[in-house]
């Protein structure tokens, strides 16, 4: 379970609604015309949702922008977020100040991943995965690797335990890592992909 979520009412309910967002409606309940924090509420801040706030900061202003991926990849959903950032920056800033201070211990793991298209075309991406303690993902430890030659070793615990860690979280970092490239649109169901670690960090905080 990630930290700070729920399923929402209509979630709960005996019949599944559908999950498909349309930024404007003619009853203006389209996700443009609703508020900053109704649209926040129901977003998790993923690294294609980071990326994208990034790309529309004032230090690329002018510069293209080019959302990609499939069908249900949640493209409608960030380009929500993009407008109530322009629309409504400081509730935007606010709502990802107040999952940055969701910080925690855990590990970094880092993956070397070679992307296998059916046409045989091989692509190589480098993914960042964080995890808390507890099992959840963690974006805020994905954002710290800038700083990690700066940090110190971690104290509390023995490398020994860390390393036990790493073999609990084993399965949880697969499975995060499978999410990650399934929902950036790295893969689809015909690509296959190898993932290689590069490096395992333990973070301490």
């Amino acid at each position: 379970m990630m930290i700070g979520l729920k399923l929402r009412d209509e979630f709960l309910g005996a019949h599944m609604p559908g999950t498909a967002i349309s930024l404007r409606t003619s009853d203006n309940h389209g996700a443009a015309q609703k508020s900053a924090d109704q649209i926040l509420s129901i977003t998790y801040p993923t690294a294609d949702v980071q990326t994208a706030l990034k790309a529309i900061s004032t230090k690329r202003s002018g510069c293209p922008i080019i959302l990609m991926g499939d069908r249900g990849r949640g493209k409608s959903h960030i380009m929500a977020v993009m407008h109530h950032a322009i629309d409504s920056p400081e509730i935007v800033e606010s709502w990802l100040k107040e999952w940055g201070t969701n910080t925690g211990s855990g590990l970094l793991a880092v993956w070397k991943v070679n992307v296998q298209g059916k046409d045989g075309q091989v692509n190589l991406k480098i993914v960042k995965i964080g995890i808390g303690m507890d099992g959840s993902r963690a974006p805020w430890i994905e954002r710290i690797d800038d700083n990690l030659l700066s940090m110190e070793a971690p104290k509390s615990k023995a490398p020994v335990e860390w390393q036990r860690l790493a073999a609990n979280m084993k399965q949880r970092l697969l499975e995060f890592l499978h999410r990650e490239l399934i929902f950036s649109g790295i893969i689809n169901e015909e690509m296959s992909y190898v993932a290689v670690p590069l490096a395992l960090v333990g973070i301490e905080t």
